[in-house]
């Protein structure tokens, strides 16, 4: 099967349907599903890399994936604190063994991706800009983990002054982990093409078994009954390096977690570019949210902080899924 859409959400109607319609059924460990195998899907603006549906609109763990595997981490309460499905998939030791993170920036001068950044601003047609997720100590293990990257590779290309990302899948979630995915692989195609100065090409993504899950077919079916999302690419992302912002931004995280005050956050977040900034609300409305449903902090002072937040965030952009938690606070308040 092929596909291609300008929008994530365009893209993500064409293969769900396509999954439902189409897909064999199988069964694997983690139950029954459809499946579709040798898939390629295409999305032609990667900055069109958000959901705006009601269902899958999941910024905030999307941001919070990102951030994880920019980290180097490899631990599950990084990640859980935003997906905690993940508490399913750790080790005995607290890790999560087919964590991306290490494995894209861990190592030496910035591990791979660095290194496939250097390849490419010296020899710009390069095919050899892979990094390589998939090892194979991730079949050899003599006993079998509990997660192993759904990812091989990611290659880089510059075509026509403009850099592609061929992500090569050998396992593709349609609806629970694509959208995830094509959030942060694009992410990375972008922080990519920023720092070399050149413009966003495509993004494809080619699956060897693109599948829905049996009891994620409900929810897919009411994402498919949504109204057309409309065209709403993120800000373009400045041109340069960006792994000092990053850096800044991953220690906001960090204080966000804790009970460091608002205005003190926001002090913090005063130093970035509007790009990350408005990220970095993101992150910080995302953490009250979560104190809230701790009960760590009273709905009222949270609806304080999601306010505020909204009026101090550099652009409108992001409005939308502070508003969605502020009408989830409101609802607990009932």
């Amino acid at each position: 099967m092929e596909y291609e859409a300008s929008t994530l959400d365009d893209l993500l109607r064409g293969a769900v349907a396509a999954v439902t319609s189409l897909g064999d059924g199988c069964t694997a460990t983690r139950g029954s599903f459809r499946e579709l195998r040798g898939s390629t899907l295409r999305l032609k603006n990667p900055r069109c890399r958000i959901s705006w549906s009601d269902m899958r609109g999941t910024i905030f763990s999307a941001v919070g994936e990102l951030l994880w595997y920019l980290s180097g981490r490899d631990d599950v309460e990084f990640i859980a604190y935003y997906v905690t499905a993940y508490r399913k998939e750790a080790e005995a030791n607290g890790t999560i063994a087919g964590a991306y993170g290490p494995r894209l920036v861990g190592g030496p001068e910035g591990g791979q991706l660095a290194h496939v950044t250097s390849m490419l601003r010296d020899h710009p047609s390069t095919r050899r800009a892979v990094i390589q997720l998939f090892d194979r100590k991730d079949v050899s293990s003599v006993s079998r983990l509990n997660d192993v990257p759904c990812t091989c590779v990611l290659q880089f290309l510059i075509r026509d002054d403009k850099l592609d990302l061929v992500a090569f899948m050998r396992s593709s979630d349609v609806y629970l982990g694509l959208p995830h995915d094509i959030f942060a692989f694009t992410m990375i195609q972008e922080l990519v093409a920023s720092e070399l100065g050149i413009s966003l090409g495509e993004y494809v993504h080619m699956a060897g078994s693109l599948h829905l899950y049996e009891h994620d077919t409900a929810d897919a079916q009411v994402f498919l009954g949504e109204h057309f999302m409309p065209e709403c690419p993120m800000p373009e992302m400045p041109l340069g390096n960006h792994r000092d912002s990053i850096q800044a931004l991953l220690e906001i995280e960090a204080c966000a977690r804790g009970s460091m005050e608002m205005e003190e956050l926001l002090r913090k977040l005063s130093g970035l570019s509007a790009y990350w900034q408005d990220i970095g609300f993101l992150v910080i409305a995302f953490s009250a949210w979560r104190k809230c449903t701790a009960r760590v902090v009273t709905p009222q002072r949270t609806l304080e902080a999601l306010f505020l937040i909204k009026e101090k965030a550099p652009t409108s952009f992001y409005s939308d899924f502070v508003l969605k938690k502020i009408d989830a606070v409101r609802r607990k308040c009932r």
